[in-house]
């Protein structure tokens, strides 16, 4: 009886549509990435670590140059590559954005730190990127999700 009052109560919760989120394009970027150094194979799985070198980035409000970056990523037992990154922009007018990336395989979250009063709207932003390989490293076009 108590599982029915229970689940008579939820029911209202299930009867909304879901919010669909906007999706707005923010920049695309090239990540060079010379030879990684892989740490070898652990408890945890194969760890390898990717430096970022350099690169470039140019979207409809952002453009510019990669600083640097690293990659420590961990393939698991199951073959999935889980990203954890952080690398540095600096656009074209001379500020700094820190980019966090985490991740599995080709789904990755990205979240953006800077002081610049200018761009001060990705400390807010929640980013969603697909990834695709390059020649000399990564690329990935990189996404805001927000609420509609």
């Amino acid at each position: 009886m108590l599982s029915l009052i229970l689940l008579s109560l939820a029911a209202p919760c299930f009867s909304r549509t879901p919010v669909v989120p906007t999706i707005t394009y923010l920049y695309s970027v090239n990540l060079t990435m010379p030879t990684p150094l892989q740490v070898g194979i652990s408890p945890l799985g194969k760890r390898t670590v990717y430096r970022m070198t350099g690169g470039t980035f140019d979207g409809p409000k952002l453009k510019g140059t990669v600083l640097m970056g690293l990659d420590w990523g961990l393939t698991d037992t199951n073959a999935t590559y889980r990203e954890d990154t952080v690398y540095f922009l600096q656009t074209e007018d001379g500020a700094n954005i820190m980019v966090t990336a985490k991740g599995l395989g080709a789904n990755v979250h990205h979240t953006f730190e800077t002081g610049d009063p200018k761009y001060s709207w990705l400390n807010y932003a929640c980013g969603y990127a697909v990834g695709y390989n390059i020649s000399q490293g990564v690329g990935l076009d990189v996404y805001q999700l927000a609420k509609p």
